[in-house]
């Protein structure tokens, strides 16, 4: 996964997670500098007893 920051959330076995809308955060401090996230984006997919959902996307430019 060259160039990949990978995220995952495992719920355990017993557990389960209600209806409803989540937010989860992540955060990469880089050095000191001027990157771009242009090249960077998202992806979260979700299982559950016959449903599975995908969302991406990527980040828009805050200046």
């Amino acid at each position: 996964m060259g160039g990949t920051l990978v995220y995952r959330w495992v719920l355990k076995p017993v557990l389960t997670v209600p209806a409803g809308s989540y937010e989860f955060a992540a955060q990469f401090n880089n050095g000191t500098g001027v990157r771009s996230g242009a090249g960077d984006g998202y992806r979260v997919d979700a299982q559950g007893p016959g449903h599975s959902a995908s969302v991406r996307g990527g980040f828009a430019p805050t200046r």
